[in-house]
C-alpha cells in the first residue's frame, strides 16, 4: 500500500535526512557552520577617542621667606639688627587696633640672639626673642 505525503512534509523529511547525512536537498539553502574560536581573547587596543593619561600637575615649592632688610620701616619705627616688623592685634583681637613692633621671631625654632630667650606673648606678637 502506498500513499502520497503532503509537499510540506516531504520537504521536512528531506531536510532532516539531509542534515543527518550531511547534505542538503536541492533547492534548500545551506547553513554554514560557525568557525572555531580560539581560547585566547583578542588584544585590546585603546580607541582613538580615549584621552591620553594626564600627567599630575607639577608641585612647586613654597616661596622662600624674604631675607630681613638691614633697616625696615615698621609703623613709626625702623627695625635694625636683623629684627623684623611683626603686625598683631592686642587683647581686643581684630576689633581693636593693629599694632606693629620690631621683633626677632623664634616660632620656627630660630635661635635667639645672645642675652635674649624665646617667649610667647599671647596678646602681642606671639613667639619672639626678648
Amino acid at each position: 500500500m502506498s500513499f502520497a505525503l503532503p509537499t510540506g512534509l516531504r520537504w521536512t523529511l528531506a531536510l532532516v535526512a539531509g542534515l543527518l547525512l550531511g547534505c542538503t536537498p536541492a533547492g534548500l539553502p545551506t547553513v554554514a557552520e560557525p568557525e572555531p574560536t580560539s581560547a585566547e581573547p583578542a588584544p585590546v587596543t585603546p580607541g582613538a577617542t580615549e584621552p591620553a593619561p594626564a600627567e599630575p600637575p607639577a608641585v612647586e615649592p613654597p616661596p622662600a621667606e624674604p631675607e630681613p632688610a638691614v633697616a625696615a620701616t615698621c609703623g613709626k619705627q625702623v627695625c635694625t639688627d636683623g629684627k623684623r616688623c611683626v603686625e598683631y592685634y592686642g587683647i581686643a583681637g581684630a576689633r581693636g587696633p593693629k599694632f606693629q613692633s620690631c621683633e626677632w621671631p623664634c616660632a620656627k625654632k630660630q635661635p635667639c640672639p645672645s642675652g635674649t630667650r624665646c617667649l610667647t606673648i599671647a596678646d602681642g606678637p606671639g613667639q619672639v626673642c626678648r
